[in-house]
């Protein structure tokens, strides 16, 4: 089967989690393109793209332009196959943030007139050390507020990868079973 894997990243993670994406669906014989909507101008050949899985930051309660533009256009073509979107927020790394983070996906559906077959809310990581003295009041004092996490100095990571393997593989087999 061949998967199409669109992501765009504002501080990395969402491309960490889209490689991971691939290289875990390539290693279970999937053939897999990936595209960076950041830093490209050309689109791939997608004709024999069977499933589409679109990885997204949220900032700000939302998903980048880049991504959003791409859902809203090519709508079209998204609804003709299995998509599921990887929406990565600081919020779904925490029990109280979950409902924040659904309400992010929504917001994106509301804007694009798209809705994914499957949505997966992965959470994302703090990196202090490649944020100035603004961003790193806001995470701290916004996003980290009343959560229960201490932003040290040094990176640190969310993403729950097993979680995340788990839900590709069962995205897979689903869509195995769609097209048979």
């Amino acid at each position: 089967m061949h998967m199409f894997i669109a992501y765009s990243t504002t501080e990395g993670q969402s491309a960490k989690i889209a490689q991971f994406a691939a290289d875990q669906l390539a290693g279970k014989g999937h053939e897999t393109t990936i595209l960076d909507l950041d830093e490209t101008c050309d689109m791939p050949d997608l004709t024999a793209v069977q499933n589409v899985i679109l990885v997204g930051s949220v900032h700000e309660r939302r998903h980048s332009p880049a991504l959003e533009t791409f859902m809203q256009a090519r709508r079209a073509w998204l609804s003709l196959r299995p998509v599921m979107l990887i929406s990565v927020s600081l919020s779904a790394a925490f029990k109280h943030g979950r409902e924040e983070a659904e309400e992010y996906v929504i917001e994106t559906q509301m804007r694009t007139r798209f809705t994914p077959d499957e949505v997966v809310l992965a959470a994302g990581a703090v990196k202090p050390n490649s944020y100035d003295y603004f961003a790193k009041s806001v995470v701290r004092f916004v996003v980290l507020n009343d959560r229960e996490f201490e932003m040290g100095t040094s990176d640190h990571e969310f993403t729950d990868w097993e979680v995340l393997t788990d839900r590709l593989e069962g995205f897979a087999a689903a869509s195995l079973g769609r097209t048979a």
